[in-house]
């Protein structure tokens, strides 16, 4: 797969575009190991109805011990799998990262003179090794967590719908819902998580401004005039932080709300579905089990698509602050690289300054490599 910046400057490549780069075949063996994964969390509710329902109803010994064989095998496999897929997922980010940082610090190096004027050097140390961890989190995250959580909600949800068509599609219906109602609060989310950013970045810039410049500070008597930036930046960073944990707390809340709603359909209909003879114990317990690991990936989902849009005003940002097109080509074109000696030759230099006045007159030298040459005069000669 080409590299996304051998046809255009890294600033503007998106943030997708690096997930696939070099890493296609670890996705699809991450994949691959997913489907494993997911296969190996079903198996244990079917267990658990068994268990309860022939081996201990029909009190049969071997096929207790059975079961509960498969029971720990299967919770063990998919907790070894797992840990297998968190591994792969912070190789992938950690390497993507090391790249994205490599061709970043490339392109900052040819960057013109004007930008690092009105650049503070505390934001571009921030921007290259700070606010790019959590994007290297994401990059490592964007095909595993969505595949192993949509495929866990959809592996659940079919045998919730296995054991009772009723209860499966009133429990499911609930999702949907929530849906709806958190994408509205995650835009205020995204909102105040820019503005944190922003002040977050102004701040660091005053900083660094106090510090590299603290006898200008001191000479001008300026500490109140620079307290009085740094705590109005200071206060807007508090607000924004204090509306963006609000806003997270919010969605922690509807999560945790949908999610009692599922017993409570449960103990409702299924208790009335197993009075009337027509849902067994060990259905209702498999079904509960169910529910609970049809929430997990729901709840992973919605901290990624979190991750997502937070690594995405961050990588945005950066890659903004970056976005500027190089006075000079940094690389010979057309051309193999000269390859020069170390000897230097100068002939018949000349060099006038003000009125007139000549610095150097036809001055010719020649230096060896190697050579260490002074030019000595008395004092005031020039």
């Amino acid at each position: 797969m080409p590299h996304p910046n051998e046809t255009k400057r890294i600033t503007k490549t998106s943030l997708y575009s690096w997930v696939l780069f070099r890493n296609l075949h670890l996705q699809l063996i991450v994949i691959g190991v997913i489907v494993v994964t997911v296969a190996m969390r079903v198996l244990p509710l079917e267990m658990q109805k068994r268990i309860i329902n022939e081996a201990i109803g029909l009190k049969d010994l071997p096929a207790l011990y059975r079961y509960c064989a498969l029971y720990i095998g299967a919770v063990t496999l998919a907790g070894v799998l797992k840990y297998v897929i968190n591994l792969m997922q912070n190789y992938i980010g950690e390497k993507t990262l090391m790249t994205v940082r490599e061709r970043l610090y490339e392109h900052l190096l040819s960057l013109p003179i004007q930008f690092y004027r009105r650049t503070s050097p505390g934001n571009v140390i921030s921007y290259i090794i700070t606010e790019f961890i959590p994007v290297a989190t994401f990059i490592g995250q964007a095909v595993a967590v969505p595949a192993v959580n949509i495929l866990t909600f959809f592996a659940m949800a079919g045998y919730m719908i296995h054991l009772n068509p009723t209860i499966g599609l009133i429990s499911i219906t609930l999702y949907p819902i929530e849906l709806i109602l958190l994408p509205r609060i995650q835009k205020y989310f995204r909102r105040a998580n820019r503005e944190r950013i922003k002040q977050t970045q102004r701040l660091s810039g005053l900083v660094g401004e106090a510090v590299s410049g603290v006898h200008e500070v001191h000479s001008n008597a300026s500490i109140p005039l620079e307290k009085k930036r740094f705590n109005k930046v200071l206060n807007k960073l508090y607000k924004a932080t204090l509306t963006q944990n609000a806003l997270r707390f919010g969605i922690k809340f509807v999560n945790n709300f949908f999610m009692s709603l599922g017993p409570f359909v449960l103990f409702l209909i299924g208790g009335y579905y197993a009075i009337k003879g027509q849902f067994d114990v060990g259905a209702i317990v498999a079904f509960l089990s169910a529910y609970e690991k049809l929430y997990d990936p729901w709840k992973e989902l919605m901290e990624f698509w979190q991750v997502y849009q937070d690594s995405s005003v961050r990588y945005k940002q950066i890659m903004r602050a970056f976005d500027h097109t190089p006075e000079f080509a940094q690389a010979v074109v057309g051309r193999s690289p000269y390859v020069l000696d170390n000897d230097i030759e100068v002939r018949d230099l000349s060099f006038v300054v003000g009125s007139n006045i000549k610095l150097l007159d036809r001055i010719s030298l020649k230096v060896k490599g190697g050579e260490h040459v002074a030019l000595v005069g008395f004092s005031g000669s020039g």
